[in-house]
């Protein structure tokens, strides 16, 4: 290097050196991290603008174990991981005790469990002539409501985010008995992202089916 060179990158140096306002080593530990990558070997970063987190890679679903509906009538899915676009509900075989009785989703962000605010219609069809009934609801996520006891829903609910932490809702299902189906849809607007998710009636008990998530 010549001697002019030298000097200019010196300079350089000093320059940025003299805008170092404090210990060196604590503005590179305040600096933004990767979160730890101990068993999250084949995920990407993502963020929710806050915090980074990982997500598994190729845009895969991951799904919870199955959870018995008998005998109760709430099903909790919670520490939902940030990010999450989608999320769907799969029921199989599921019967409530009562006829009239609604099934629906409530969410939850940081604040506690949303039970107010939601949109949502759901019904039931059957029959060639047809017939069938509808019925709203405010309190949640609306997709299940028969006219009998003796009917079972075996479907789908996906719920999915637009901007600004709004979701919409889909669901379809059937039953076997009497040639019934049954669908739903809805909205509700959140304050923050989904850190968990309720499965749950109006009144009363299912007395069988099973549930699991799925969700990216």
């Amino acid at each position: 290097m010549s001697n002019s060179r030298d000097i200019a990158d010196s300079a350089a140096t000093i320059n940025y050196i003299d805008t170092v306002t404090s210990n060196v080593q604590t503005q590179l530990d305040n600096k933004d991290s990767l979160p730890s990558q101990t068993g999250n070997s084949g995920e990407f970063l993502t963020t929710n603008g806050t915090v980074a987190s990982w997500a598994a890679a190729g845009g895969g679903t991951t799904a919870t174990a199955n959870v018995a509906m008998a005998y109760t009538n709430i099903v909790d899915f919670s520490s939902l991981p940030a990010g999450i676009s989608n999320i769907w509900i799969n029921i199989r075989q599921c019967s409530v005790q009562n006829s009239s009785v609604r099934t629906f989703l409530q969410l939850s962000t940081s604040g506690g469990r949303v039970t107010s605010g939601y949109s949502s219609t759901a019904g039931w069809l059957r029959g060639a002539t047809p017939e069938g009934d509808t019925n709203d609801y405010t309190s949640g996520l609306f997709f299940f409501y028969s006219d009998n006891a003796a009917r079972f829903f075996s479907g789908s609910v996906h719920i999915s985010k637009l901007a600004n932490n709004d979701w919409v809702m889909s669901s379809v299902g059937a039953t076997a008995v009497n040639g019934q189906i049954y669908f739903g849809g809805g909205d509700v607007s959140l304050s923050g992202e989904i850190t968990a998710l309720r499965v749950t009636t109006d009144t009363g008990n299912w007395d069988a089916g099973t549930v699991n998530i799925n969700y990216m």
